[in-house]
Parts: structure tokens; C-alpha cells; sequence
């Protein structure tokens, strides 16, 4: 049944947006719990990412969490869409099925 309806349209870049901004929170929020965790049992333990060092502190692994977890689908993300800009236009039924009228 196709009529009008009272639901409102929700597009697929606003979803994409929101799973996005709840996938960073939950990031960080979860670099933030590992902190707290682990902060009793490793006071002077330094983290590593290339060449940046840092203590492992809550703040420290929320940002993290926050930032890796961003630009990993941060990058997925202008790729898909790139490559959605850019995909080939849907061909007709006949020319699909090797009979042109």
C-alpha cells in the first residue's frame, strides 16, 4: 500500500550521521572505562602510537578511543560515498537481458 502517511522520511546520510556520532561516543566512553580499570594496576605505563607517547589515563584513552575510532570510519565513510557518487547509472530491463527493442 502506497498512501500518505504521518511518519516522517528519514534520509540515509542522517542515519549514517547518527551511527556515526553514537559510534564515537561509545568510543569513547569505553577508552574512558578501560582507563579507569586499568589506572590502579598500571600507574606509569605509557602508550604508543607511533610516535606519539602518552600515560595511560582515562582522558588520555577516551581521546584515543574517540580519534581512532573516527578517522577509521570516518575514511569507510568518504569512501562508500565516493564511490556511491560514482557507481555506474542502472541500466534499462532490455539491456540488460540482451534484447533492444
Amino acid at each position: 500500500m502506497t498512501g500518505d502517511t504521518d511518519t516522517p522520511e528519514v534520509s540515509g546520510k542522517r542515519v549514517v550521521a547518527l551511527l556515526y556520532v553514537v559510534a564515537v561516543a561509545l568510543a569513547g566512553g569505553y577508552g574512558a572505562l578501560v582507563g579507569v580499570v586499568i589506572r590502579p594496576n598500571l600507574d606509569a605505563t605509557i602508550g604508543a602510537l607511533g610516535p606519539i607517547m602518552f600515560r595511560l589515563s582515562p582522558v588520555n584513552l577516551a581521546i584515543y578511543g574517540v580519534a581512532m575510532v573516527g578517522l577509521s570510519l570516518g575514511v569507510f565513510f568518504a569512501v562508500s560515498a565516493l564511490a556511491t557518487r560514482y557507481e555506474d547509472p542502472p541500466r534499462r530491463r532490455d539491456e540488460a537481458e540482451g534484447t533492444a527493442r
